[in-house]
């Protein structure tokens, strides 16, 4: 397995840590691939019918506890068999022949069932939470690779812990990478799967209701099989990334990257020499002297190794020194130091409150258990900066959610009009004025207002438009600029019987109008109720219809 070049951090890019995976999984040994499937695909096949059988089944809860637990040990398998499968790949990596598993398979079991169950429960909320769900699947993908059970079950928590925090970059991108797979592939599978008893209905003629009706794509099982599958694929992928990057992380400080490639390398000079050496016998080279020129002393040897070691592409790989009691601080130093103390102090005030404030409602209430504290034990054995920071986190996250209830009230108001909103007042005075520059009910409005200051001209003839608007909008003419009052009164005329009483009222008002409008005629009071009560008329029966 060739090692890929990294640079001072031992962080490959995501692209490269996937395309090494995968030729990882092309080397795999054929045990470990038996080992996967072998535990991985009686857990979907369980899945499938667990599903199934509990969203048809009308006994399904008579035997739910059963199946429950079935599914249990059937996810306990499959965690197994992806643990041997990841201990498969990283002996492969290490070249490093692998013992016999059936002394560490019981610990195995054990080891993952503690662990890997809480993932279910985890990693959903992680994916809720969105920042964490990196760190979260990277912890339970690297204790499938390190739960082996060969130390204690806390230290390989630990571990997969560690590793997790390793090169955040690199395994946010590679999830990215991965679920760009996952979307890929999601609806490939699933055309594959719809097109595949169609082909057999073309070739072989099978009949099955797959090719009779389309509605299996509505189905739920369906686009479960297709998941669980999509999930048979990508999983050995994901699991050889991580198993890589627990390799590099713990190469870190075990040279393991550096012996599996001077082993390349030995057999790679091994075999030069040997072709070097026949080629040498074969042409009968003469050697005399040569030796003798080409020999290094072993002093010269020790301090050329020693001159190596020490140069700078080697630091990296030694253990940080303490620093000296002497050593002169940042300068930002004594302002972090500032601020954790007020940070310490903000937090035992508010400890000190809290307990203030618990005593109080203590002594208000009756004491049911005597001996009990007054404080709960997590508050006063809680470190103050801790409390601080809690303390300051609350806070925070209620401004966020006071600013985001604020903006969305804001926007709110914005989105929806105030019915006191004026719109833009039109030009009565163009004669090329058409009815649909305003609703109806804005020139009603617009004429109420007009009344209100006197100008009954302009008044009278936003309440036409409003009617001719009315009309318009129920149906009843089109409203065009080449169109006369007549030409309106003359198109609800060919309507029939149907608008009689709103043809009569509207050429009255449009009578009067005109009158008002291009000539000297004045309106009296009573003409003028009569003119209001005629439009009211015409805007009712746009409304009944």
């Amino acid at each position: 397995m060739q090692i890929l070049k990294r640079g001072p951090k031992a962080e490959v890019s995501s692209i490269d840590l996937l395309e090494e995976a995968t030729h990882l999984l092309r080397r795999a040994p054929l045990a470990a691939w038996v080992a996967y499937y072998l535990c991985a695909v009686p857990f979907v096949l369980g899945t499938l019918f667990f599903v199934a059988d509990m969203s048809r089944g009308a006994h399904a809860w008579e035997h739910l506890s059963e199946a429950a637990l079935g599914m249990a040990l059937l996810f306990a398998l499959m965690k197994v068999g992806q643990a041997l499968f990841c201990d498969r790949l990283l002996h492969h990596l290490n070249d490093a022949p692998i013992g016999s598993i059936w002394i560490r398979l019981p610990r195995i079991f054990f080891a993952q069932l503690a662990l890997q169950p809480f993932g279910l429960f985890l990693l959903p909320v992680a994916a809720l939470l969105t920042l964490p769900f990196g760190w979260c699947f990277a912890l339970f993908q690297n204790f499938a690779v390190v739960g082996q059970g060969r130390e204690s079950l806390r230290r390989e928590i630990a571990t997969a812990w560690h590793q997790a925090q390793a090169w955040p970059g690199q395994n946010h991108l590679t999830l990215g990478l991965l679920g760009f797979f996952w979307i890929i592939l999601l609806p490939a599978i699933a055309a594959s799967l719809y097109l595949f008893p169609h082909l057999l209905h073309t070739l072989f003629g099978i009949e099955s209701i797959f090719v009779t009706s389309n509605l299996h794509l509505l189905n739920t099982t369906f686009w479960t099989v297709v998941s669980l599958f999509v999930y048979l694929l990508i999983d050995p992928l994901v699991k050889a990334a991580y198993v890589l990057r627990c390799f590099y992380g713990a190469s870190l400080s075990s040279g393991a990257d550096l012996c599996v490639e001077l082993r390349r390398i030995q057999t790679g000079v091994t075999r030069f020499l040997l072709l070097g050496l026949t080629l040498a016998s074969l042409t009968l080279l003469p050697a005399s002297g040569w030796a003798d020129q080409q020999t290094i002393l072993p002093s010269e040897l020790r301090e050329a190794v020693a001159t190596e070691m020490n140069s700078a592409r080697y630091e990296w790989r030694q253990p940080r020194e303490p620093l000296p009691e002497n050593h002169d601080r940042a300068f930002l130093a004594p302002l972090g130091d500032a601020i954790l103390d007020g940070l310490r102090w903000l937090g035992v005030q508010f400890k000190s409150l809290f307990t203030t404030l618990a005593e109080w409602l203590q002594k208000l209430m009756p004491d049911i258990e005597p001996n009990s504290s007054s404080a709960p034990a997590f508050l006063t054995e809680a470190d103050p900066l801790l409390l601080a920071l809690y303390l300051l986190c609350a806070l925070g996250v209620s401004l966020a959610a006071i600013w985001l209830y604020r903006s969305w009230r804001r926007r709110q108001r914005r989105a929806k009009p105030s019915t006191e909103d004026i719109l833009v007042v039109p030009d009565l005075e163009s004669e090329g004025l058409l009815a649909d520059a305003l609703p109806a009910d804005r020139w009603t409005a617009l004429a109420n207002d007009l009344l209100t200051r006197g100008e009954v001209r302009l008044a009278l003839r936003a309440l036409i438009l409003g009617a001719l608007a009315r009309l318009a909008d129920d149906g009843y003419l089109k409203l065009a600029r080449y169109k006369s009052n007549r030409d309106y009164l003359r198109e609800i005329y060919q309507r029939g019987q149907e608008l009689t009483a709103v043809l009569a009222a509207l050429t009255d008002n449009m009578t009067i109008m005109e009158g008002v409008w291009y000539g000297d005629h004045t309106i009296d009071q009573r003409s003028l109720t009569l003119f209001l009560t005629r439009h009211e008329g015409i805007m009712r029966y746009g409304d009944s219809v």
